[in-house]
């Protein structure tokens, strides 16, 4: 399945919206409360940096939202990382009157830590990342990760196993 960027794909993306949005309303329950990203254009962001390029060569449909799972999760560093830096007044902290400056800047900290963690263990374990992209990111069951990836579900829960016992330890250890 190619898609382009050319509207030939337009059924398909009209298709693949309502999941897309509810994905990202996945992702944007687990950022702070308050977060100012929508889920509307997280989804549209994530499109603009899947189709910039050339067209999109994927063998299926939860490939396709295996991908744009990715991308979202990228937005969402790249939105944290952006808050966080000097040109948005990042170096210092926000002090709220109702004593939650704390919260905030912790919630930053932890996405951009997991962010780190997520790239030492593409380094490690590759297969584990797709895995924790999937099933954490994406939402998908461990019989469609299965799937998306061409192995048992067996090795599929070993690797989900695997990197979340070790995602546990990277970042316990960074505290």
């Amino acid at each position: 399945m190619i898609l382009e960027s050319d509207g030939s794909s337009e059924s398909l993306i009209e298709a693949v919206y309502p999941e897309l949005r509810e994905m990202a309303a996945r992702l944007l329950r687990q950022e702070r409360p308050g977060h100012t990203l929508q889920r509307t254009a997280l989804v549209h962001e994530a499109f603009m940096r899947l189709f910039r390029g050339s067209p999109l060569e994927l063998s299926s449909l939860a490939a396709f939202l295996s991908l744009a799972a990715h991308q979202m999760r990228h937005v969402l560093i790249d939105y944290a990382r952006k808050r966080r830096s000097l040109k948005a007044g990042g170096q210092f902290t926000r002090v709220s009157l109702c004593g939650n400056e704390t919260e905030e800047a912790r919630d930053r900290d932890s996405l951009l830590a997991l962010d780190e963690a997520l790239e030492r263990l593409r380094e490690l374990d590759p297969r584990a990342l797709s895995v924790v992209e999937l099933k954490f990111f994406a939402g998908f069951t461990n019989a469609e990760t299965a799937r998306i990836l061409d192995v048992s579900e067996g090795s599929i829960e070993q690797d989900w196993q695997f990197a979340r016992s070790w995602l546990y330890g990277t970042l316990t250890s960074v505290r």
